[in-house]
């Protein structure tokens, strides 16, 4: 078989042509294209790369978000709880209070009732007591007592200090007519001798004594003249007993009756100087 050298040089020259045209129109367009996909590739793959990190970023920022949300939450959980439970404290210690000042208010009302009721059933006995032991007093009054009260005048004359005799000494002299000598009882002949022997053993110059009755006078004498008066009755000790027992009433707690531990003090009714 004969070669054709002439067509395998054509052929040779339109190989190497068509490489030449293969190279310049499509192997270097086909290598940019490749290099450029690979340069897109590999800006792609630097920007997923930046947005992993970036997305880290915000799942780290996220986390430590939710991690102050969370650990604010639970503060504010926590405050809620300690305010609610403060309110609760607080409702609690207004509720005993009030329970307690309700209480405490009931409680004086009934003790002011109670005083006020005892003080009333005191004055009530107070009162029928004193009736009582004037009514007594008076029905048992007889000449031994009436005696009795004639020395204590007596003693209460010889007694009286000098001022009170130059008082007395005046007011007779002034008017000896108006000496009297009042009792509840009426007097022996016995007894007005000695009390009129004993106002001139005294110095006084007293003439006729008059002696009269005293309905008023519950177990008493009385000798007075122009005003001026010398007395001992035993109804001056009850109505002083009685002012004693109106003083405890009026200065008298209203949170409790006032225990009366020791016996009331009573002085005899004083010399009445006029």
């Amino acid at each position: 078989m004969l070669i054709d050298w002439f067509t395998v040089v054509a052929q040779l020259v339109n190989f190497l042509i068509l490489v030449w045209l293969m190279k310049r129109f499509l192997y270097r367009p086909i290598l940019a294209a490749i290099a450029g996909r690979e340069q897109r590739i590999a800006a792609q793959l630097a920007d997923a790369v930046q947005r992993q990190a970036e997305a880290n970023q915000l799942g780290a920022d996220l986390a430590a978000k939710t991690a102050d949300f969370d650990q604010h939450s639970l503060a504010l959980l926590a405050q809620a709880a300690a305010d609610a439970q403060a309110e609760r404290l607080r409702l609690l210690d207004k509720g005993r209070a009030d329970d307690a000042a309700l209480q405490q208010g009931n409680l004086d009302a009934l003790r002011a009732e109670q005083v006020r009721l005892c003080q009333a059933v005191t004055v009530q006995a107070s009162q029928e007591v004193l009736a009582l032991t004037r009514r007594v007093l008076s029905e048992l009054a007889d000449d031994s007592m009436q005696a009795g009260m004639v020395r204590l005048l007596l003693r209460r004359l010889a007694a009286l200090n000098t001022a009170a005799r130059t008082q007395l000494a005046l007011a007779l002299a002034a008017a000896p007519a108006s000496a009297v000598v009042h009792s509840a009882l009426a007097l022996d002949e016995d007894q007005q001798t000695v009390l009129t022997q004993a106002l001139r053993d005294a110095g006084l110059g007293v003439g006729a004594l008059r002696f009269e009755l005293a309905a008023g006078l519950l177990c008493g004498i009385e000798f007075s003249v122009d005003g001026w008066s010398l007395a001992w009755n035993i109804d001056g000790y009850l109505k002083g007993l009685e002012q004693c027992v109106s003083v405890l009433l009026q200065a008298a707690d209203m949170t409790a009756p006032p225990p009366i531990s020791q016996p009331i003090a009573v002085t005899a009714p004083p010399v009445v100087v006029a």
